[in-house]
């Protein structure tokens, strides 16, 4: 059963550990684009399988005062298991919590139909990021 908490300031070398492995080591996007800056003002979020680490996401606000999901990272092995969707779910009673009315996230191309799945449209045009084709999402939330 997967279960997600809040990570506290201590894990968040083990989210930077899940996202080297995912991003990094498993889709050549360069050390220092994954890691941007933003990480300390961010809520970080931590999937486990029993006592095991196995991915990770976080939640910014904008500049524009947008919630965003961000650097959704699922271990190998772990994919199609329900982490990203309990990772999404976390991040939107989040944002929700805090009052926002709607997530965005940049998907990859890739990964467009796992968030269509979960409620989000796409829109705008395609753009690159990390080398990698992304396209700009968002979903209402509901009150929950």
């Amino acid at each position: 059963m997967i279960e997600v908490r809040r990570a506290s300031k201590d894990q968040l070398d083990t989210c930077l550990a899940i996202r080297f492995e995912v991003f990094v080591m498993g889709q050549g996007v360069p050390p220092q684009l994954e890691v941007d800056g933003h990480d300390p003002d961010c809520l970080h979020l931590l999937a486990w399988d029993r006592n095991h680490t196995v991915g990770t996401a976080r939640l910014r606000i904008t500049d524009k005062g947008n919630a965003k999901a961000e650097r959704v990272a699922v271990r190998p092995g772990y994919q199609s298991r329900g982490v990203g969707t309990a990772l999404m779910q976390a991040l939107e009673d989040l944002a929700r919590q805090m009052g926002h009315r709607e997530l965005i996230v940049t998907a990859q191309l890739t990964v467009l139909p796992f968030y269509e799945h979960l409620g989000y449209v796409a829109e705008g045009p395609v753009f690159i990021e990390a080398a990698i084709r992304h396209r700009m999402m968002r979903k209402p939330l509901g009150e929950g």
